[in-house]
């Protein structure tokens, strides 16, 4: 979920776009999603994959996207210890 009120409807609907193409560029990873609106103002990102290597990809993909589209950051660097 991304929600939030200060975030123009036509922004969602383009974030909401953009986490489609995504989804769908990995279709054939074995990674399955959806992207919908919730009832308040946001998205809602459904997800499943069959490796946890291709899920951990889709999700920076995803994220980086919101970032960028939503605040107009940089992607996250997280790093695993």
């Amino acid at each position: 979920f991304v929600i939030g009120d200060a975030v123009p409807a036509d922004r969602w609907i383009s974030l909401e776009n953009t986490l489609a193409e995504i989804l769908n560029k990995h279709r054939d990873r074995g990674v399955l999603g959806g992207v919908s609106q919730p009832s308040v103002p946001g998205v809602v990102v459904k997800l499943a994959a069959r490796s946890a290597p291709a899920m951990t990809q889709v999700v920076m993909e995803l994220w980086a996207a919101v970032r960028q589209m939503l605040w107009h950051m940089p992607p996250a660097m997280l790093r695993k210890y």
